[in-house]
């Protein structure tokens, strides 16, 4: 697995320099790193992005990586990122592989696999980006040109090592097609983080196709479930002992003729540019046709928001109009109460003052009558008083006088009396008109507030108002 043909037998001869804090660095070379993953099965997790870059001889093309980055955003790859629940920065390498090989736009189990890389080694994109078109060009380099995929010569290959190795479990399966969720994303979909870096540290350092043998050894491992269903196994997440996954892949690739291996050779990426890889004519149309679907996914999306927006505006035109014309209505019918109860005041005071006028001149009668009454009854008692005086005609004269003075006193008093009373009642008049006056003024002032409080509350508030105009019109049908 690590001959010849593997990255790990391909790298540089020179030493790495790994080191910690606080420790000192340690020489590393391609035999120390197969023996490091004969023993362990991966590589310490610390330096794992220094192995991975020096055994994949990582070019670091920072012009054509930023070229591609600045593609524009396509709507696929947001709704693919988007469905599997990925990252950004994972949508940002997605976006950019699709723009290096068009293909790629409709590879729904690539996201995954981006997004553990991007999750695990996300500070550094240059990187992730290069780390994945590695892999593409490498391990799926038979059918780069044609994914989505299947590839049938490849899953035909896996077949009839899957035939060769454990016959029984292929009729079982009925199919080679079961081993298609593990191999399409490298195992991303189907194990937990750890598991799957270590698996992808034997997967980059070994020879290409032992990814193939490793999808058989996985079957074979999890051959019990796989015999009950199938079709179901892959679609969660599921644990894995990795050492035991990697002995069984090497027990196989022992032990299977020479018939199903090829001669995929690990190829490192170029310094500069990224390679061109021709797609199928069908991948071309078919991203023609999705960015076109798109495009007009968007159209009516946009006309759809357009079309809202424009059935709001005239709702909320239509409900503007609506309140106006019942405030106006409110108005109207305010206006016309307001006379009414007007009339129906000048009606009561114009019948108040009758009975206030017809109550004076009563009592003006009757003070006059009491007056005459009492005067005619003092004059009475003067003429009386003057004839006795008379009758002695020897009487002393001093004392006539007297009687006489009396008698004009008392006629000048009750003369003074009843010009004081006469102006008291018009005094009492005066002031009881100037209090009515002042009452129907505050009355009229309490009323126009209250009748402007009803209309800006009825204004702030337009299903009061349509309310009140509804029990208005209701009222008025009763009226009728």
């Amino acid at each position: 697995m690590y001959d010849a043909m593997s990255s790990v037998h391909q790298a540089p001869s020179g030493l790495i320099y790994l080191a910690s804090k606080n420790e000192p660095p340690t020489e590393i070379n391609p035999t120390k790193l197969k023996t490091i993953l004969s023993k362990f099965n991966c590589y310490p997790a610390d330096f794992r992005k220094a192995i991975w870059e020096f055994i994949l001889q990582l070019p670091r093309n920072k012009e054509a990586f930023q070229f591609y980055c600045n593609k524009a955003q396509l709507p696929q790859a947001r709704k693919l990122c988007s469905a599997k629940g990925c990252s950004p920065k994972c949508l940002t390498i997605f976006n950019a592989l699709i723009h290096w090989h068009a293909p790629l736009i409709n590879c729904d189990w690539l996201p995954p696999f981006v997004d553990k890389i991007v999750n695990a080694f996300g500070k550094d994109l240059l990187f992730c980006f290069e780390v994945v078109i590695t892999f593409l060009t490498n391990y799926f380099s038979e059918w780069i040109s044609v994914v989505p995929g299947p590839p049938p010569e490849v899953i035909s290959r896996i077949d009839a090592i899957l035939a060769d190795r454990d016959l029984p479990l292929r009729e079982a399966l009925g199919t080679g097609f079961a081993a298609w969720p593990v191999y399409r994303s490298c195992f991303a979909e189907i194990l937990y983080d750890q598991s799957w870096f270590d698996l992808m540290d034997v997967v980059f350092s070994s020879n290409p196709q032992f990814f193939e043998f490793l999808v058989v050894a996985w079957l074979e491992v999890n051959s019990a479930q796989l015999r009950l269903d199938h079709a179901t196994f892959h679609s969660t997440r599921r644990p894995a002992n990795v050492k035991k996954l990697v002995q069984v892949a090497q027990e196989i690739w022992k032990q299977v003729p020479n018939s199903l291996f090829t001669s995929m050779m690990f190829t490192p990426l170029e310094k500069g540019q990224y390679p061109i890889i021709e797609a199928s004519t069908d991948a071309v149309v078919l991203r023609t046709l999705q960015s076109d679907h798109d495009k007009l996914a968007n159209l009516q999306k946009q006309l759809t928001e357009e079309r809202r927006a424009a059935d709001e505006a005239e709702k909320v035109k239509a409900r503007k109009k609506q309140t106006f014309d019942t405030i106006e209505q409110l108005h109207r019918a305010n206006a016309d109460e307001e006379r009414i109860e007007t009339a129906k005041a000048a009606v009561a005071l114009d019948t108040q003052m009758k009975q206030i006028r017809l109550e004076g001149k009563r009592l003006k009668l009757t003070d006059e009558r009491q007056f005459m009454e009492q005067w005619i009854h003092d004059w009475g008692n003067g003429i009386d008083t003057t004839s006795r005086s008379m009758q002695n005609a020897f009487g002393d004269t001093e004392e006539e006088k007297e009687v006489v003075d009396k008698d004009s006193i008392r006629i000048q008093a009750l003369t003074n009396m009843r010009r004081s009373d006469s102006l008291m009642r018009d005094a009492r008049k005066a002031s009881v008109g100037r209090t009515k006056q002042t009452r129907s003024e505050l009355d009229a002032q309490n009323h126009q507030r209250a009748l402007h409080s009803e209309v800006m509350r009825l204004a702030n508030d337009p299903d009061l108002l349509i309310s009140s105009s509804t029990n208005l019109q209701s009222s008025k049908k009763n009226d009728d």
